[in-house]
């Protein structure tokens, strides 16, 4: 039997540019809270409460991205 919780997924990240610093980049750390949250919420929908990441291993850019 396959483990439905502990897939790898892949998906888009749109950065708007309210997401920006002064210098019309974003910021990695901002980058990582975002997507910490959004796993956090996918997480909860797989336990139905308080979820907490242990660790990010790995984030990879594939593409640089324009705002």
């Amino acid at each position: 039997m396959k483990n439905k919780f502990f897939k790898r997924e892949m998906g888009d990240y749109f950065v708007t540019a309210g997401m920006l610093n002064h210098m019309n980049i974003a910021h990695g750390g901002k980058i990582i809270n975002n997507a910490d949250s959004t796993m956090g919420i996918f997480a909860n929908s797989y336990c139905h409460t308080r979820t907490l990441t242990g660790r990010i291993d790995k984030f990879i850019f594939h593409k640089k991205s324009h705002a």
